[in-house]
């Protein structure tokens, strides 16, 4: 009985778990320019083309009448977090938007050519900081990264895309792994769509599309390890004299 007793102990004070741990902070980001790009604005946290969406639809007998088309947005989310850790795996940490609007291809203008469209270049790039501040479980420095978004702005009724992300080498300007304090540590940040419905994500190329006149929402994770807790000291002699009980029991019984 007492060897059961004291095996049943040990195999409990063996199976503790890890401690858990509050990771929070939060996550944003700014556009800081456009490159060959007609049209866009690319400051703030949202990219919008087209700029000027006003266009004309012109006919030979009727003239021209002032017509508008749905203007498209990327946005690098003001994200907050706060998740109780226990075991390793992904926390999210921000979030990236997109809607496509069902924008138009550029006329030649000429009243026997038909329509005028304000219209952007058929593919510019957008560059960005983005930036994250750990508060818990321990207050590190905000530290930020700057990164690429090379955006294919395709005529209807084809889907554009946002390519040549360079999402897999997000550190958001930090060293990793990076330790986190309380047995927290990141191994690396990468990108999961939230709804495939209308859209698609390579995570392998960093390739994202999504349909005309339509929206979606990357979420941001990072890739969180937990160490197991160490047991104390007491509890490491407790369970040495636990197993010298057991080992004596055995020892009894075999006689």
């Amino acid at each position: 009985m007492k060897t059961l007793l004291a095996t049943t102990a040990i195999g409990a004070m063996m199976t503790v778990g890890a401690q858990a741990a509050t990771m929070s902070g939060s996550t944003g980001g700014t556009f800081t320019a456009v490159v060959d790009g007609y049209n866009v604005d690319g400051s703030g946290p949202t990219a919008v083309w087209p700029l000027d969406n006003d266009w004309s639809e012109c006919s030979l007998f009727f003239g021209c009448s002032t017509q508008t088309t749905g203007k498209s947005t990327l946005t690098i989310e003001d994200y907050g977090f706060n998740s109780n850790v226990t075991t390793p795996g992904a926390v999210t940490v921000g979030q990236i938007s997109w809607h496509n609007a069902a924008s138009q291809a550029q006329g030649d203008g000429s009243l026997w050519g038909g329509n005028q469209y304000p219209g952007t270049d058929p593919k510019f790039t957008l560059n960005a900081d983005m930036s994250i501040d750990y508060a818990q479980p321990t207050d590190l420095p905000a530290t930020s990264q700057s990164l690429s978004f090379s955006v294919r702005n395709t005529d209807n009724p084809t889907g554009d895309k946002i390519s040549s992300l360079i999402f897999n080498n997000l550190n958001y300007g930090s060293v990793l792994p990076l330790d986190l304090g309380e047995g927290l540590t990141v191994t690396g940040y990468s990108f999961e769509l939230v709804d495939g419905t209308y859209s698609t994500f390579n995570a392998a190329t960093g390739k994202w599309t999504l349909q005309e006149d339509r929206s979606a929402t990357l979420r941001i994770v990072a890739n969180v390890d937990v160490a197991p807790v160490p047991l104390p000291a007491a509890g490491l002699m407790l369970l040495g004299g636990l197993g010298g009980l057991a080992a004596v029991g055995r020892r009894k019984k075999q006689s």
